[in-house]
Parts: structure tokens; C-alpha cells; sequence
């Protein structure tokens, strides 16, 4: 009986693709090709879903695609956190990619405002909302700095693993704190533009998506990211990880419905496209880097 968790000197899948430098260069086109997908698949959401019933493909698109931007941010923070290179330089390379995303669903909002403008809120009250996403962002990555300082969980090919782990350092921590700051600072100033009630019930509201996306981020990316990259059959792995993500909205829908009192069949499959995107956006690149060799180290030396 095989371990589940096998240690890397494993025999190489005949499916993996070669570990070079022309290889890297394969993944990372591959990557920026799903990027472009991606972010137009954001462009899509509210013009998908603009004056169309629940059993509609507009609305099943749009909600699909909806569910991809969860996935989205569940790639940025694992790559931000856990993968190659230094912090800085892995910060640099998914800044731009998360506000690219964040921009293209705002060209998407620009487009369906044009066509439905009076059923619209003002531009200045959506900019104000999507001044919070750099703090939420912050919130997704919190809780994988906690296996990467301390567990010392790093994604990397076998042949780049360093025998010296990854440490904390006081510019890290000098950096991290001025990026909560600066964060802290952008939702401030989106309370100024979104005209929010009062500044209590603004900050209530970011204080309940940071706990949402905390407690996403907790319950799935580090599960899903040792199934992918630890597990000998990547296959199971992602059969394991989608039923584990499926097992946590199962319990959320039934949590919800018991605590609202109401049951939502008849639009309970535009839930299920929600799950299938944020499924198929967390799962698919994750696939694809295990493919050309990556995998999760952890601990002080390589496994």
C-alpha cells in the first residue's frame, strides 16, 4: 500500500513535463494564456447576468464566472505566499496580475452601466468597495504565512530546493506591516468615496468579508495546496480536493438555511456554478504547475 503523502525521489510520472529552463518558459506562457482567460471571463460577470432569469445561460455564465474570482484570489495568495523566488519578487509578479483581474470586472461594470445606467450605482460608490480588496487580499494571505514561517512551506522544483529554509526576517515583517497600513489606509478612503451610512457600519462590513475570506482561505488553500503537490497520484488529489471544497459549501448552504429559515431550490444550481468556477479556477493552474514538477517542500531541509 502506497503512502499518500510520498517523499519526492518518487518515480517521475510519464504525463510530467520536463524540468528546464524551456519547460519554466512553457508554464509561464500557459499561465499568462489562462490569465487573459480569466480576466475576461471578469469582464463578463455583470453583462452575463444583466436582465436574465435564473435558468438562464447568462446567469449560469455569469455565476460560474463569479465563483472564478474566488479562485482567483486563492492562486494570487498561494503563489504570493508559498511559491518560488523571494517575497518581494513574488509580490511583484501578482500585484499587477490581481489588479489587472480587479480592473477587467471594472470594465465589465463600465459596460453594463453604459447599457443600464439608472439601475447602476455611481462609479465613485463601486470604487470605494474595491479600495477594501488590497486589505481582503491581505486576509487571504495571512493564514498560508503561517505555514510558510513556521512549517516552512515552500512550492519549488525538487532541483531548486534549498537546503536553508525559508526565514522571517525584519524587513519582511517591516514590509507586511506597511502593506496592512496601506491597506487599512485604501478602505478608509473608500468609506470617503462609497458614502457609506456611517463609518461604524462601513467598517462592520469590511470586518465581515475579512472574516469571510480568512476563514475561506484557512479551510481551503492549505489543504488543497498539500493534495495537489504532495499526493503521489495528482489525480486523487484533485479528486480529494474538489470534494473537500464541495463538503465545506455543502455545510455553509446548510448552516445558512438553517439560520435564515429558507432553502434556495430553485436557484440552488446557480449555486452549484459558483462552486464549479471556484473549483475549476483554484484546481486548474495548481494542476498545472504540479505537472511541469513543482512540488511542496516543507521543514528545514528538502524532503
Amino acid at each position: 500500500m502506497s503512502k499518500p503523502f510520498s517523499e519526492f525521489d518518487a518515480p517521475k510520472s510519464r504525463t510530467e513535463f520536463p524540468r528546464s529552463h524551456t519547460g519554466r518558459g512553457a508554464l509561464v506562457l500557459w499561465l499568462l494564456a489562462i490569465s487573459a482567460g480569466l480576466a475576461v471571463m471578469n469582464v463578463s460577470i455583470l453583462p452575463a447576468i444583466e436582465r436574465t432569469g435564473p435558468d438562464d445561460v447568462g446567469a449560469c455564465w455569469g455565476t460560474f464566472c463569479m465563483g472564478s474570482i474566488g479562485g482567483q484570489a486563492g492562486i494570487l495568495a498561494i503563489a504570493a505566499v508559498l511559491g518560488p523566488a523571494s517575497t518581494l519578487r513574488r509580490h511583484l509578479l501578482v500585484l499587477p496580475l490581481s489588479l489587472g483581474f480587479a480592473l477587467a470586472w471594472f470594465v465589465g461594470f463600465l459596460i453594463s452601466q453604459s447599457m443600464y445606467g439608472r439601475d447602476y450605482p455611481e462609479i465613485n460608490n463601486v470604487a470605494g468597495v474595491m479600495l477594501v480588496v488590497p486589505l481582503l487580499f491581505c486576509v487571504c494571505e495571512l493564514p498560508l504565512w503561517f505555514f510558510r514561517t513556521f512549517l516552512r512551506w515552500r512550492i519549488e522544483l525538487p532541483a531548486d530546493v534549498q537546503t536553508r529554509p525559508p526565514q522571517l526576517t525584519i524587513a519582511g515583517i517591516l514590509l507586511a506591516t506597511a502593506a496592512v497600513a496601506l491597506s487599512l489606509g485604501a478602505v478608509r478612503m473608500g468609506h470617503s468615496l462609497s458614502r457609506s451610512p456611517t463609518e461604524a457600519d462601513w467598517w462592520f462590513a469590511v470586518a465581515i468579508a475579512a472574516a469571510w475570506c480568512g476563514g475561506i482561505s484557512l479551510l481551503v488553500l492549505p489543504m488543497v495546496t498539500m493534495l495537489v503537490f504532495r499526493t503521489e497520484s495528482l489525480v486523487i488529489g484533485l479528486l480529494i480536493s474538489a470534494a473537500w471544497i464541495g463538503l465545506l459549501a455543502f455545510v455553509f448552504l446548510m448552516v445558512l438555511s438553517a439560520l435564515s429559515g429558507f432553502f434556495p431550490s430553485r436557484e440552488l444550481h446557480l449555486f452549484v456554478f459558483v462552486l464549479l468556477g471556484f473549483i475549476a479556477t483554484l484546481l486548474g493552474p495548481l494542476a498545472l504547475c504540479r505537472q511541469f514538477g513543482y512540488r511542496l517542500h516543507w521543514g528545514r531541509a528538502a524532503s
